[in-house]
């Protein structure tokens, strides 16, 4: 029977029933050798490099082919190629791990570790064939995560690491050292427990000090990053005592380039946003309400009681309760929507769109600070970004004020790459040069959709009575903002006035910059 009518008289689709392939062929690949003989990253890699190697090799050789043909020829190449490319980056890692484990076990510390395989891609209907090289050099196809409770490693409330965990990290830098010297990020986690931004710096502290002891042992300063997570990603519920222990945690991630950080850190901010979604559902929402009068006493007069004293600024909108304008997010979370059908996307997990995103007043936005280097150096290049979002003001008017964020910054995957400040300029006028009256700090979350990101802002608490806003930004291609001079959003400011929520429309916008900008990167 031909592949045509296969099709017709099957119930499944092509792209399922190449998938069902793909795990064939990937269990066959397991097979080629004795599974007692094959470390636990060896037969993952194998696994991994199968499935993402033979999707790939089928996108291109559909991409390449008139009919379906080319496409099963393209994954078939590319399943084989990638589980044997895999299956060598597992082997070469099943070493590190072997180093590893010695040493937690040594100094009687908990870790855990993760390899995902990044396959290379090539344009035609072939996949790249791999080439010779030792295992140093197929790990360069590989990203190493390894990951530490933290509550193991430094005294509670310190950033001092414990001695231990000292000499444990030390034998780690040493271990990395032997495969050369690789990209290394640090990451420290907390549970959702305490002051937002207290953990947030505690993280920050805890995960330079990890990154200190790298450089110390001979890492470059510019291949040594660093960044404190706080509560932002957590892994586990933290409604638990379990939960917020799994969250608790430092990771080491290496991979051969910065590309190869930004794909790890992207596929573990996608796990981690359904997890931040279910542990909203359990709160409430928290919509301000305008004070009620307490019942007076009989036969004495009724006490003024005055709702909260916040008298904010006044933006022209209405009250939350009678919001007139449609919903800024009304979907689902999607951790790999449609528009980041890129390589590095391919290590995301497949959007399961299960999750909606939270209500404004019921979403807590836990503080993540950005990703540094030892040498000061961002780790992310323009080219990482979403095209038209790389650093830019995104501003609009508000009633009669004008607003803006600065910087908005998005990785290709939505996550912000910066936290933005909000500006405002009261009574606004274009003909004349006027400063911000007032310029807010906040915390940056942002949700994936299928029709594009959104970015929600809530304010630290200020004595101008705003809360925040939510804006849906669109997602254009490098090509599709050629011909256009602004991006335009579609959004809503949340403020306080006399102790009652209200909220304005906005319809801020992105200046789109048809130059090509290093920025000194």
């Amino acid at each position: 029977m031909k592949l045509r009518e296969i099709r017709k008289t099957s119930g499944h689709s092509p792209w399922r029933r190449l998938t069902a392939f793909f795990s064939i062929i990937s269990i066959f690949l397991s097979g080629c050798a004795s599974l007692d003989e094959m470390g636990s990253k060896e037969k993952i890699g194998t696994g991994i490099g199968s499935v993402l190697g033979g999707t790939i090799g089928a996108v291109v050789g559909k991409q390449a082919g008139k009919d379906d043909k080319w496409t099963v020829v393209g994954g078939v190449t590319g399943a084989l190629l990638g589980g044997v490319i895999g299956n060598r980056i597992g082997h070469a890692f099943d070493e590190r791990d072997k180093r590893i484990k010695e040493a937690a076990k040594a100094e009687k510390l908990k870790v855990e570790t993760e390899v995902v395989a990044l396959p290379a891609a090539k344009e035609g209907p072939q996949a790249e064939k791999p080439e010779p090289q030792d295992q140093k050099g197929l790990q360069k196809r590989g990203v190493y995560a390894l990951t530490i409770s933290e509550i193991e490693q430094f005294p509670v409330g310190s950033a001092t690491l414990t001695p231990n965990a000292r000499r444990f990290f030390e034998t780690t830098a040493e271990t990395y050292k032997k495969d050369g010297y690789r990209n290394i990020l640090i990451v420290g986690h907390t549970d959702s427990t305490g002051d937002p931004a207290f953990n947030q710096r505690l993280s920050e502290a805890r995960a330079r000090t990890v990154a200190q002891i790298f450089v110390a042992h001979g890492f470059p300063a510019n291949r040594a990053f660093y960044q404190g997570a706080g509560a932002s990603e957590p892994v586990a519920s933290n409604a638990s005592a379990e939960g917020r222990a799994k969250n608790r945690r430092v990771e080491v991630v290496d991979a051969e380039t910065t590309e190869g950080l930004i794909a790890y850190k992207q596929s573990q901010v996608a796990k981690t946003k359904e997890v931040h979604a279910k542990d909203v559902k359990k709160v409430p929402s928290r919509k301000p309400e305008v004070a009620k009068r307490a019942p007076s006493p009989k036969g004495k007069p009724e006490p003024s009681i005055k709702a909260p004293k916040v008298a904010g600024i006044d933006f022209g909108g209405v009250s939350i309760k009678k919001d007139p304008w449609p919903p800024v997010a009304n979907g689902v979370i999607m951790p790999n929507p449609p528009w980041n059908r890129t390589l590095l996307g391919s290590v995301i997990p497949a959007a399961r769109a299960s999750e909606p995103v939270p209500d404004f007043f019921s979403d807590f936005v836990p503080e993540a600070g950005a990703i540094k280097s030892m040498s000061g150096k961002d780790m992310a290049k323009p080219s990482d970004h979403l095209p038209g979002y790389y650093s830019q003001p995104l501003y609009g008017r508000a009633g009669t004020h004008f607003v803006y964020f600065k910087p908005v910054s998005l990785l290709k995957d939505g996550t912000p790459a910066r936290v933005s400040e909000l500006g405002v300029i009261l009574n606004y006028d274009f003909k004349k040069n006027q400063n911000p009256n007032f310029i807010l700090g906040g915390s940056v979350i942002t949700y994936p959709m299928e029709d594009g990101v959104l970015y929600r802002w809530k304010a630290s608490s200020n004595a101008q009575g705003i809360l925040g806003a939510d804006i849906r930004l669109p997602v254009y291609s490098e090509g599709e903002l050629k011909n256009k001079d602004f991006i335009q959003a579609y959004g809503k400011l949340y403020y306080i006035r006399n102790g009652e929520a209200y909220v304005e429309r906005i319809d801020p916008q992105v200046k789109v910059l048809h130059v090509s900008i290093d920025w000194g990167i």
